[in-house]
């Protein structure tokens, strides 16, 4: 069943399209929030990126946009509680990159840049305010860091 009304989301990034070692172009596209899909284990992430994703979605996307595209791919979306990406250095010599709250797509050339940058400094390097993207961690008693 496709999403109808309010549900509804759909956003065509205004980015390059890319040429894979493959030969083949891409263009990235993203449904946001029109599918919702939640993961409890890295097992069922894995298993669904090894089948190749959600038909569903796929054929959606290419039921809305069929003169563009022949074929689809999967991804997954993270989010996380202030809809901001989390990048910081959770060591000194580990740095965490995670979160894209469903526009990763559209900013990964900067998101990906903004890590980077971090772990080649060691610090955070950018002109964005650190507070809004450090990694908040969940609180556990029972458990403690392998770190």
């Amino acid at each position: 069943m496709f999403p109808k009304g309010e549900d509804l989301y759909l956003h065509i990034l205004y980015s390059d399209i890319f040429l894979f070692f493959s030969g083949k172009f891409y263009l990235k596209l993203g449904h946001h929030k029109s599918f919702k899909k939640k993961f409890s284990t890295l097992k069922e992430v894995k298993d669904w990126f090894i089948q190749g994703g959600d038909e569903e979605i796929g054929e959606y996307l290419l039921h809305l946009i069929h003169h563009f595209i022949v074929e689809y791919d999967a991804a997954v979306t993270t989010g996380t509680p202030s809809g901001y990406p989390y990048c910081g250095m959770v060591t000194p010599n580990i740095g965490v990159l995670v979160g894209g709250n469903g526009y990763g797509a559209k900013s990964s050339d900067e998101i990906g840049r903004m890590g980077a940058m971090m772990i080649k400094n060691g610090r955070w390097n950018h002109d964005l305010p650190e507070e809004k993207f450090k990694p908040r961690f969940k609180r556990n008693s029972a458990r403690t860091s392998k770190l």
